[in-house]
């Protein structure tokens, strides 16, 4: 849907169509409304907390509602220590040589690769996170630190921290992550990202956020169109 047809929507189920008697939304208020909306959909729809109590990546449909948000970029590494190396969760770029500017703004990681140097040869890996328990015994304990190509992760502040061997080299970081999905706007034609199979879902629950602030009696029949999204 475009812009003007999700406001059109919008104005449709809250009754609200250009009469007199009630008070009409400002444009303003109704893409408040639909950003809210478009960004509890891809929060549920990226956990579990659905009707199929499924992750995005656990069925077709769920891959396909966030594949407009689900993007892979990269990221210089900066070495912080011997065995410690730092990626920021901002500045991305879409190219492995770095060059080409990738505005989008980290929300969920749901991937992790690094092009390391092993030696005189280079690999790639994935590596999984290590829990803050585990990477305090890590550092404190000299037999059990990283050993080869092994390599984990933690999240701290607006950093990821990879904790690895002192005898590789990190050259580079691949994260396949969930964006913030861009804001809807009335005044810049801006529509929703989102795949158009659910623009009406967008509508449907910005209309609940929007009862809910007028606190209107109807808020329990449209709680069901949350609670029922696939």
């Amino acid at each position: 849907m475009t812009v003007q047809e999700l406001h059109s929507m919008f104005k449709v189920l809250l009754d609200k169509v250009d009469t007199q008697s009630t008070p009409d939304f400002q444009k303003a208020e109704i893409d408040m409304f639909l950003n809210l909306s478009q960004e509890r959909i891809v929060k549920k729809t990226y956990g579990l907390n659905n009707i199929y109590q499924k992750g995005f990546e656990q069925s077709q449909k769920r891959i396909d509602d966030l594949r407009t948000v689900h993007v892979t970029a990269y990221k210089n590494v900066s070495s912080i220590e011997d065995t410690i190396s730092s990626i920021s969760l901002n500045g991305f770029f879409k190219d492995s040589t770095l060059t080409i500017v990738d505005n989008s703004e980290y929300w969920f990681l749901t991937n992790l690769t690094l092009k390391i140097k092993n030696k005189n040869c280079s690999d790639t890996i994935n590596i999984t996170p290590t829990y803050n328990k585990i990477k305090d015994n890590t550092v404190s304990d000299p037999f059990n630190k990283p050993k080869g190509v092994d390599c984990g992760y933690t999240f701290e502040n607006n950093e990821i921290y990879i904790h690895h061997s002192n005898k590789i080299e990190i050259l580079n970081a691949k994260i396949s992550f969930i964006r913030k999905p861009n804001k809807i706007s009335y005044n810049t034609n801006t529509t929703s990202i989102l795949p158009d199979h659910l623009h009406t879902d967008v509508v449907y629950i910005a209309t609940q956020i929007a009862l809910e602030t007028i606190e209107s009696q109807r808020i329990q029949t449209n709680q069901e169109n949350i609670n029922n999204l696939e």
